[in-house]
């Protein structure tokens, strides 16, 4: 974060003199003093930026052993959370209530979930007038081997469009090697694990906005055999890292500094694919250790050894799905979404007759409409559906040509 000036001494009339005087060499120590004890950027925590009101931002951070250094340690992360204006960060290492809902007390206006049921040290801090929670549950308890902290699954909404976040905190260490031979290898427990929320969500959340993020342990680059991650790099069709470019980059906006290292990850399904790709979206490692007095060792000492990453995305309401190889454009908008007793849905009318089928999670069917042509709106009573996720299905010409999710609310 610091703009640096390049300085070039020249002597008089382009002569360099072949050994430098005694005031030279005073003079080039106060330089090499001030370049080294005082940031150039004279930057502070509340120079830091990266929320804007048009775009979604999810973060993911991994506060070591929260809070390290006390309350010095809350106020830090209160004042670095409010400057970065994210919508939804994903926390891993939150172990103490009392710290954590110190956080939101500084904060004011932010909410937030912890769940501790198996210590799991995984939490939500949220923006409630941009970020509509829907649930909170915690997948695969029990299951220590590939899983010493049960990912942390969100439901929500933003802007009406349905998302599923996961936070994952998975098992770290090992030797770089996976030994597919040893079920408690580091390497081959991670494996495991991504193998297991891909297959959740393929079980659970095939068509929806889904991203995977948190502390994954591991490095994204590793060679073939070696790389925990092929459930998802292996289906570059269905799922992209979204930090891939950091992970390649330069070691200097790596996650992990200690190491370095980058390991701290935000992985979105191919939903989300659009998004990532408009102008306008970004992701980036947060140097915050740029901006804190005394640097890396002074974060270090007072926050955490991990650095948050960040993803912006443009999230429009209309997108393409292209899972597998068909593709799918959404005609439908719904609103509101999460809905109460009805759901006013608008869609691009179709030359002739339509019906719009309604679906639970499990795909059970609990009523159809009948649509005539060019029909642009409709309106759909919810009285008789229980609290739940529910689709919309569009079928014209004897196929499905659109789908909306939407949440049923008490």
């Amino acid at each position: 974060m610091y703009s640096e000036s390049a300085y070039q001494l020249i002597a008089p009339g382009g002569y360099t003199p072949p050994t430098i005087g005694k005031c030279m060499k005073q003079a080039l120590l106060v330089l090499w003093m001030v370049i080294c004890c005082v940031p150039l950027s004279g930057q502070s925590i509340e120079d830091l930026s990266f929320g804007t009101d048009s775009t979604l931002e999810v973060m993911t951070w991994n506060i070591e052993r929260f809070p390290k250094n006390g309350f010095t340690t809350i106020e830090y992360v209160a004042d670095i959370v409010a400057a970065l204006d994210a919508d939804l960060v994903a926390l891993q290492e939150i172990d103490d209530q009392q710290s954590f809902d110190a956080i939101l007390n500084l904060l004011g206006d932010w909410s937030g979930y912890w769940d501790d049921t198996e210590f799991s040290g995984l939490a939500y801090i949220y923006q409630p007038d941009v970020v509509d929670v829907i649930d909170v549950f915690q997948i695969y308890q029990g299951m220590n081997r590939p899983f010493p902290r049960p990912p942390l699954v969100m439901h929500c909404s933003y802007n009406g469009e349905f998302l599923v976040v996961i936070n994952n905190h998975l098992k770290c260490c090992g030797n770089g090697v996976l030994d597919a031979g040893d079920a408690w290898d580091e390497e081959t427990r991670r494996r495991e694990a991504s193998q297991l929320i891909a297959a959740y969500i393929a079980q659970h959340h095939p068509d929806d906005r889904v991203i995977v993020l948190g502390d994954l342990n591991d490095i994204l680059t590793d060679a073939g055999p070696n790389n925990v991650f092929g459930a998802f790099l292996g289906a570059p069709q269905e799922y992209a890292f979204a930090d891939m470019s950091i992970a390649e980059g330069s070691s200097a906006f790596w996650s992990y500094p200690g190491w370095p290292s980058h390991l701290d990850h935000i992985l979105v399904s191919n939903e989300l694919f659009s998004a990532l790709a408009a102008p306008g979206s970004s992701v980036q490692t947060i140097r915050v250790d740029d901006v804190i007095q005394g640097g890396i060792d002074a974060y270090d000492d007072n926050i955490s050894d991990h650095r948050p990453v960040a993803l912006r995305l443009v999230l429009e309401s209309s997108t393409t799905s292209t899972r597998g190889s068909s593709t799918r454009t959404h005609l439908m908008t719904g609103y509101p979404n999460p809905a109460g007793d009805h759901l006013q849905v608008r869609l691009t009318p179709l030359p002739g007759p339509a019906e719009l089928v309604i679906m639970d999670a499990t795909g059970k069917m609990h009523g159809h409409i009948d649509l005539p042509a060019l029909r642009e709106s409709v309106r759909i009573e919810l009285t008789t559906l229980a609290p739940g996720i529910y689709q919309v299905v569009l079928i014209a010409e004897e196929r499905s040509v659109a789908a909306l999710r939407f949440v049923r609310i008490p």
